[in-house]
């Protein structure tokens, strides 16, 4: 089955964080979800385009705002996000954090809280 399929996605986006951040430890050009088709990343060149123009024209007529963010891509990270994930520290942290979070709740259960 290709990865960009609506089963392999969806395996994908039924797993937790730490899962996550397990399978994505050492893997830099694999994280993110599958990828697109062809006709998914044409419409999604559309909606930037779209919002784009209607910035322009609002702009043109005297609006304010700013530029519109691209719109989300599976597999394509913001650079905050780059940062984020791609850092093998950064999944060491998930994974501690998540740790931290199960003691946490095992010493209340065991205190009766």
């Amino acid at each position: 089955m290709p990865p960009e399929s609506a089963v392999k996605t969806g395996i994908r986006d039924e797993m937790d964080p730490v899962e996550l951040a397990q399978l994505a430890r050492g893997r830099v050009d694999e994280v993110g979800h599958g990828s697109w088709t062809r006709e998914a990343l044409l419409l999604g060149e559309l909606i930037d385009l779209n919002r784009r123009l209607i910035h322009i024209a609002t702009r043109a007529l005297g609006g304010k705002g700013s530029e519109p963010d691209q719109y989300p891509r599976p597999g394509v990270l913001t650079p905050q996000q780059r940062a984020r994930l791609i850092r093998p520290e950064s999944v060491d942290r998930v994974l501690e954090l998540e740790a931290a979070r199960q003691a946490h709740a095992e010493r209340r259960a065991a205190a009766g809280l």
